[in-house]
């Protein structure tokens, strides 16, 4: 499920759909940990994207 929305969100980014972006954040915020949001999707969407 990670990868999942980890796509998702390199998706929206890498279309450079920001706002849509931080939406998709928000969303996740409502059912999981601010921490795991950050270490298993925010993180690895930015490898994905090659920002990090």
């Amino acid at each position: 499920m990670n990868k999942k929305y980890e796509e998702e969100l390199a998706a929206y980014l890498l279309q450079g759909k920001e706002d849509e972006a931080v939406e998709f954040g928000d969303e996740l915020l409502t059912n999981y940990p601010r921490l795991y949001l950050f270490e298993d999707i925010i993180t690895p969407a930015m490898y994905h994207i090659g920002v990090l």
